[in-house]
């Protein structure tokens, strides 16, 4: 299970991702990007071709419609740290993370200057985010919202039978972002690892993995060391600290090895998928059963029963 960690910074708790106006209800986590059984997918933003592009993009694309030269460095995705760039956004715009108020801290999340805080910490990975660099352009189905076909005005480019690049109302060109991007593009990466092992069942949970090749595979996830997600905060609201040139929350920055704004780093697909399980047999199926299957309660009394899960099968 895969999902986005938020897109208000570490104020996920405050409103739904885009919250118009300063944070004033203190840290939070987005659920279910939270709960241990889930994978949490945060966001960065491309920092290292700010000032010299011709480093990391070539001036035309590959065969494969690529034209990134290589690894570009990032840092923590956060559009709105700033009263100034928060009313020129419109809304809180950053990368989900911090602790849970809820969940402990899971056996898996150790190691890597994981906070030693009994929490579970948000999110577990993270990827490019920032719709303003770069975003995304989807291509998308040429239909209205009752399925037929239409010709949009003004014309739009064609990017197959029956698709077009994908527009925001009838004249700008809509450029996708968010940690809802992170989290299918992490989803397809785990999909792929799992069909070049020929885990036909998958794995399970992730994160286990995940954390253990950040531990044991230099590499596998490119450390975001720069930026936070402390997004802009009302004066006098929960967890809400002076930045000299505004208020901001309290958490989080990010730092070497695991941090709460970008997790274990951005995923570095190719050693990932490079060091990724093998399952020849995962156990397909289970059965529950009751001992005794059939409990009688008398009024003022308890009574108990076991519950047993077993293996029935492989595949």
């Amino acid at each position: 299970m895969v999902a986005s960690s938020g897109d208000d910074g570490s104020a996920d708790g405050d409103e739904t991702d885009g919250a118009a106006g300063p944070a004033t209800k203190g840290l939070g986590v987005d659920y279910p990007a939270s709960s241990q059984y889930v994978t949490g997918a945060g966001g960065t933003s491309f920092s290292g071709d700010l000032t010299n592009q011709a480093t990391y993009w070539s001036s035309s694309n590959s065969t494969n419609n690529g034209s990134a030269i290589g690894y570009i460095p990032e840092t923590v995705w956060n559009d709105t740290p700033t009263q100034t760039l928060l009313n020129s956004t419109g809304a809180l715009s950053a990368s989900g993370g911090g602790e849970s108020q809820l969940f402990t801290k899971p056996s898996w999340q150790v190691g890597l200057n994981v906070p030693a805080d009994g929490k579970r910490d948000v999110p577990d990975v993270s990827l490019a985010s920032d719709p303003n660099h770069d975003g995304y352009v989807l291509c998308t189905e040429q239909t209205n919202a009752s399925g037929t076909a239409f010709s949009p005005t003004p014309a739009i480019s064609s990017c197959g039978t029956g698709n077009a690049v994908a527009y925001f109302g009838a004249n700008y060109n809509y450029v996708y972002g968010g940690t809802s991007i992170a989290a299918p593009q992490l989803a397809a990466m785990i999909t792929l690892w799992n069909q070049a092992a020929g885990n036909t069942f998958g794995v399970g949970n992730a994160n286990p993995i995940l954390y253990q090749s950040a531990q044991n595979t230099p590499g596998a996830f490119h450390d975001t060391t720069t930026g936070s997600n402390a997004v802009v905060c009302q004066q006098g609201s929960p967890n809400c600290v002076s930045s000299g040139s505004g208020y901001v929350l309290s958490c989080c920055a990010a730092g070497s090895g695991y941090d709460e704004a970008t997790g274990l780093g951005s995923v570095d697909a190719a050693a990932v998928g490079g060091i990724w399980p093998r399952l020849t047999q995962v156990n397909g199926s289970f059965s529950l059963l009751l001992k005794p299957a059939t409990v009688t309660v008398n009024p003022g009394a308890s009574a108990s029963t076991q519950l047993v899960l077993s293996p029935s099968g492989a595949g």
